[in-house]
């Protein structure tokens, strides 16, 4: 992903992906939660129409792997 044009998603995905490398539980929550919230909102000037949500899945499935090794529940 380039940062040029990049969704917003796009760039919570990765500072998720960045949290969950460092080891940081309660950062990494705070931003799937913001993902949740970007991923549903409806409206604005220009909703995000994305074709190809992998990159959405894989954040949700680290997510639970994170929880799962760390004896977290959600």
């Amino acid at each position: 992903m380039s940062q040029t044009g990049q969704r917003l998603s796009d760039k919570i995905i990765i500072a998720h992906r960045q949290a969950v490398e460092d080891g940081k539980a309660e950062v990494a929550e705070m931003l799937i939660q913001a993902l949740e919230i970007d991923a549903s909102y409806t409206g604005g000037p220009q909703p995000e129409l994305r074709e190809n949500i992998q990159d959405v899945e894989a954040a949700f499935s680290l997510q639970a792997e994170f929880r799962a090794r760390h004896g977290r529940s959600q």
